[in-house]
């Protein structure tokens, strides 16, 4: 049945990598400080007890709308849960959740002067004049994810899909992204299988 949830005997009995781009398309109060670049990610997916866990990273490049914030790097690091539903023997689609890390690392600092400016929910002046950039934050995420998969051969497949993330800064950043990319299946060697068991 699609909805019948993995038994314990096919519980990380496989691995399967997830590699593609990705690109932001909402667009928020954010936006106005930042603009997206490129993006991608990769993702470990093993099957439960119930449905699939995962762990992955995805980087992301933001540059400069305005002259008073640096541009960053964002990495944002996950672990996550998706129920699988299989709607043809080739095909395949499912949904979940993530939760985990969203680190920024800024670029070249630069001067900003407004008076109790908020720079996108990232970063906020005082009443005098701040330097912002050449450091970095690391707050708390969590988001909804889905993902549809086409089997093109026994082990790799292609898959669409995207996922909304709400990292926890001061003002809360709201961001939505489409990706697309390859995904290769592998056997989990038995010794791996009986540690993660």
């Amino acid at each position: 049945m699609p909805l019948q949830a993995q038994s314990t005997r096919g519980a990380f009995e496989t691995m399967t990598i997830h590699v593609g781009g990705a690109t932001n398309f909402n667009r928020t109060a954010f936006h106005r400080f930042w603009q997206p670049g490129q993006g991608g990610d990769v993702t470990i997916q093993t099957p439960f007890y119930a449905g699939q866990v995962e762990t992955g990273l995805a980087l992301h490049q933001y540059a400069a709308a305005t002259d008073d914030v640096p541009a960053f790097d964002a990495m944002q690091m996950h672990v996550g849960w998706s129920l699988p539903v299989t709607l043809s023997p080739r095909l395949q689609w499912q949904t979940g959740f993530r939760l985990g890390n969203y680190y920024m690392r800024f670029g070249d600092a630069v001067q900003n002067g407004h008076v109790g400016c908020d720079l996108g929910g990232i970063k906020r002046c005082g009443d005098d004049a701040a330097t912002i950039g050449g450091d970095s934050e690391s707050e708390f995420f969590m988001g909804l994810h889905t993902r549809l998969q086409v089997r093109m051969a026994p082990t790799w497949s292609v898959h669409t899909g995207g996922y909304l993330m709400n990292a926890y800064t001061h003002e809360r950043i709201r961001l939505v992204y489409f990706s697309a990319g390859i995904s290769y299946t592998v056997q989990t060697s038995d010794w791996l299988q009986a540690f993660l068991r």
